[in-house]
């Protein structure tokens, strides 16, 4: 499957690159909380994403990291100031291990799409 703006946060992993956010760019997608405060503000371009957030690491179905935190994704467990991180769309890799850890925590039993719900944080 080829990874793009349409599925790009659909059970994918990557290690975004902190940087300014470009002038100019109009915000493409805005992520809401629990807490009805804006968590996300994604911007896309024609190869990759810019997501500006103040947590990293496990982001819904998905392991974000910033290259400015370790592998724990720690920064999502202290929620720092706002980052913006870039990554290209081919820099992102299904999270197959996701998959798998439901299917082995559910069992036989669990139906393929509540798993599949479930990987795509809709559930």
């Amino acid at each position: 499957m080829s990874i793009n703006q349409n599925n790009f946060f659909e059970n994918t992993k990557g290690r975004f690159t902190e940087c300014d956010l470009p002038t100019g760019l109009i915000s493409s997608y805005v992520s809401i909380g629990v807490d009805k405060k804006v968590s996300s503000t994604y911007f896309y371009t024609e190869v990759g994403v810019y997501r500006l957030s103040n947590h990293w690491g496990g982001v819904a179905s998905c392991q974000w990291n910033l290259n400015t935190v370790n592998d724990f994704g720690m920064d999502k467990c202290r929620k720092t100031e706002q980052k913006t991180g870039y990554i290209s769309f081919n820099e992102l890799n299904q999270n197959k291990e996701l998959e798998l850890e439901l299917l082995n925590a559910y069992g036989n039993d669990f139906k393929f799409n509540q798993i599949k719900e479930r990987i795509n944080g809709t559930y």
